[in-house]
């Protein structure tokens, strides 16, 4: 795991009180997730704020795409007072071996780029699927990643998702529970990962 191996932050972390914002990337959607971080000496190393997916429809660019997270990233940022804010995300590298998939890639590339350009910043820290997953089962690390948040963490997290759907509670659940929602999952195993909190492919630290 080289540089991520250390129990610490798995990227350039402020030793100030900040946000992290930990992105799923995709071509027509995006899996958002947000960390409050303590910064340096804090009691913990980042409590789950909210996430979701934010897709678009009809004519894609990634600027199209890039505008529509940094909708809906301002109404939940609003929330927490514009703290200073960090961006990772999962980041897939292309193999020779693999090249049908390259164009999928440049198109989710270009996503990402978009995404930074749009906040004006760079990316703290980017992974690949190998770094911070594994090859571990989908059903199997969600089933982890479920198990390291705090009953205070799924609370919000289901607030969160009933009002960015507009559904009662009870069927933000539901989503949440689904195979529809990976996105998000991996959004939120991309910030817990980021944060120390799980070591690869879930596993607790």
């Amino acid at each position: 795991m080289r540089r991520y191996a250390r129990k610490e932050p798995k990227y350039p972390a402020p030793k100030v009180p900040h946000l992290l914002v930990s992105f799923d990337l995709g071509k027509w959607k995006v899996g958002v997730a947000v960390f409050l971080c303590p910064g340096e000496g804090g009691p913990e190393s980042g409590r789950l704020v909210g996430a979701e997916v934010i897709h678009i429809e009809g004519e894609w660019s990634p600027e199209k795409m890039a505008d529509a997270i940094h909708d809906s990233l301002s109404k939940l940022l609003e929330f927490t007072g514009f703290m200073p804010t960090s961006m990772v995300c999962e980041w897939p590298r292309k193999y020779a071996t693999a090249r049908k998939f390259h164009e999928a890639l440049d198109r989710l590339y270009d996503v990402g780029h978009a995404i930074v350009r749009r906040f004006d910043t760079s990316w703290a820290e980017s992974y690949a699927p190998s770094d911070w997953k594994g090859n571990v089962p989908k059903k199997a690390h969600k089933r982890r990643l479920v198990r390291e948040l705090t009953l205070q963490e799924k609370a919000s997290l289901q607030k969160h998702t009933a009002a960015s759907l507009g559904v009662p509670d009870k069927e933000a659940q539901e989503y949440l529970d689904k195979e529809e929602s990976h996105d998000l999952w991996d959004a939120i195993g991309i910030g817990l990962f980021a944060t120390a909190r799980t070591r690869k492919g879930g596993t607790r630290v």
